[in-house]
């Protein structure tokens, strides 16, 4: 594919390699921005519409997480609906800054301290955490796949929640929205009611889960974390309370969590995330998506939901 056009060699040899499972969002971003100077945005989008569709074989990828790949990788933003139009450009990762987050200063070794222990998961259900993150009543998108999105109130989730692999981390509007192709669709950003939560998600695969929760324990300190959820892979997923903060300093909280490592496709509003306690695909057998931490202030459904005393 990549010698069709003139790409550069760090562009031919992502292409050539194509993404490791569980890291389809960070190869989406590298080849966009090696492929910026050298298509249009819709060609971009034309492009890795087409190598997704014949050689990402472990999962479904959709057209929003292609367009807001393409849209980071030049500076853009596509948005619509509850947020505004805004150009931003994510930081890279500073492994200085990460370095000295962990404790890591010169070879010698700090205490950094996490509220987060990835051997011991809460017993804590799918249905009781969506109660916790969402008001009674609003609408919660869930799917057991990517490519089969429901919308139910929460409380409808209670009694297959726990078999669902994706949530959407933010309320719905309602059924249904237009997507930024014009077609009625259910997971879209104009179909989101507004931004509650920004995850945080670390993939490096050199970095042990551990590690990755002394990152999040750090950005706790910045914005109220939630919760934290095991993907049942190699990432944690930090869910950080946001609603209250304006939209420029949700932007520099997430650019925080981009220095540190965070996946940076994760700023997209409907984005799919792994959901609390459910079930993960996984050779040819399913895994449980576990909760290793739930806040221990009441969560948005006016529920308690526990910091880990009942583990």
């Amino acid at each position: 594919m990549a010698e069709l056009y003139p790409f550069s060699e760090y562009a031919r040899q992502l292409l050539a390699e194509g993404p490791i499972q569980g890291g389809t969002h960070r190869w989406l971003a590298q080849v966009s921005a090696a492929l910026r100077n050298t298509l249009s945005a819709e060609d971009m989008v034309a492009f890795l519409r087409e190598v997704c569709d014949g050689y990402v074989t472990h999962r479904v990828v959709d057209d929003v997480e292609i367009m807001n790949a393409v849209d980071f990788a030049r500076g853009e933003e596509r948005r619509s609906g509850p947020v505004t139009n805004k150009s931003l450009s994510w930081p890279v990762a500073d492994a200085e800054v990460i370095r000295r987050v962990l404790g890591d200063t010169g070879g010698k070794r700090q205490e950094s301290t996490t509220l987060i222990d990835v051997d011991c998961p809460l017993k804590l259900s799918a249905g009781e955490a969506l109660r916790g993150l969402f008001l009674p009543g609003e609408l919660v998108c869930g799917g057991l796949s990517s490519d089969l999105p429901e919308i139910r109130p929460v409380d409808a989730w209670m009694g297959d929640a726990e078999q669902m692999q994706f949530v959407a981390v933010n309320p719905m509007r309602g059924q249904w929205g237009v997507n930024l192709k014009g077609k009625v669709s259910k997971r879209c950003q104009s179909n989101m009611k507004h931004r509650r939560y920004l995850v945080a998600e670390f993939d490096d695969p050199r970095m042990t889960k551990e590690m990755q929760a002394k990152l999040v324990t750090a950005l706790g300190r910045v914005a109220p974390l939630v919760m934290v959820v095991d993907s049942a892979g190699k990432s944690l997923h930090g869910w950080f309370r946001v609603e209250e903060l304006s939209a420029k300093d949700q932007a520099r909280f997430f650019a925080m969590a981009c220095v540190l490592g965070a996946d940076r496709s994760r700023w997209d509003i409907c984005g799919w995330l792994r959901m609390p306690g459910g079930l993960r695909p996984k050779n040819d057998q399913k895994v449980r998506q576990r909760i290793l931490f739930a806040s221990s202030q009441r969560g948005a459904g006016g529920s308690e939901v526990g910091d880990g005393g009942d583990r």
